[in-house]
């Protein structure tokens, strides 16, 4: 069984414990160095911790500003590093509340509890100590488009789309709105003209019939720091703008909704 030694200030203890209480169930209590069961009632506290940081497998440390301010825990986990440079144990940061690593801990890849959350970290700890490295993907959702929604409602909408990484070499996009396909029309700022059409009827599920509006420049692509503005317009007597979605067409005939961004 691996020893392993958490490394945390008392204040801290509401989300460390639960961490070591999952590595007792599977390791054991006698594998797990948490003072709350390691150190008993008459014990040398000093010399507990001496033997628990004698030789642990994993030194797990959790970063917090408490643990920072603490004369304790600061020898625990620079005596720890030191060890870890010699290949005598696996030093893990554990981020907690946010505050920045220690310097010389910087270069250590450190497990995000403050972005992650308690249930993904005691997973990655788990499987740290397993020696399990499968990759998780985290990036499945990137879009390199996105768009913006700006403009006075009641007269115009102005929708920006723009690349985040990559160029798009075909800048078609569709435009569902709640209008009547003839009672607005899109163009593109600073365009000499536009490609539109041909538009289409769309029926969506819970929202029931929409208007389609396709339009493209006539040459051009989109590129990171080189967005294009669209404005959809109602015309006289007509009802304002009700946009419901944006589409990019990723193949000949197919669109695919991209996501909608803040507005800075």
């Amino acid at each position: 069984m691996p020893a392993i030694f958490l490394s945390h200030n008392h204040q801290d203890k509401p989300v460390v414990e639960p961490v070591a209480v999952e590595l007792m169930k599977i390791y054991g209590q006698d594998s797990v160095f948490y003072d709350d069961w390691s150190i008993q009632p008459g014990d040398s506290i000093i010399g507990k911790m001496n033997e628990g940081l004698a030789s642990p497998d994993f030194f797990l440390f959790f970063v917090t500003e408490n643990s920072l301010n603490s004369g304790m825990v600061n020898l625990e986990w620079q005596s720890a590093l030191y060890q870890a440079a010699k290949g005598k144990i696996t030093f893990v940061p554990v981020r907690v509340d946010g505050v920045p690593l220690p310097a010389i801990v910087m270069h250590k890849a450190y497990i995000d509890m403050h972005r992650d959350g308690m249930e993904a970290t005691i997973q990655q700890i788990k499987d740290r100590i397993a020696g399990k490295t499968e990759f998780v993907p985290k990036h499945t959702a990137f879009s390199n488009l996105t768009y913006t929604v700006d403009g006075y409602l009641s007269k115009e909408l102005k929708i920006t789309v723009k690349a985040s990484h990559l160029q798009e070499s075909n800048p078609k996009f569709m435009f569902l709105v709640k209008n009547d396909m003839d009672d607005v029309f899109v163009w593109i700022e600073g365009a000499a003209g536009i490609q539109a059409g041909p538009h289409q009827n769309v029926e969506i599920e819970g929202l029931g019939k929409a208007s389609g509006l396709i339009a493209a420049p006539f040459t051009g692509t989109i590129r990171p720091n080189f967005p294009i503005t669209f404005t959809i317009k109602s015309k006289p007597e007509c009802r304002p703008v009700e946009l419901l979605d944006v589409l990019h067409e990723t193949k000949a005939g197919f669109f695919e909704p991209i996501p909608r961004a803040t507005l800075q």
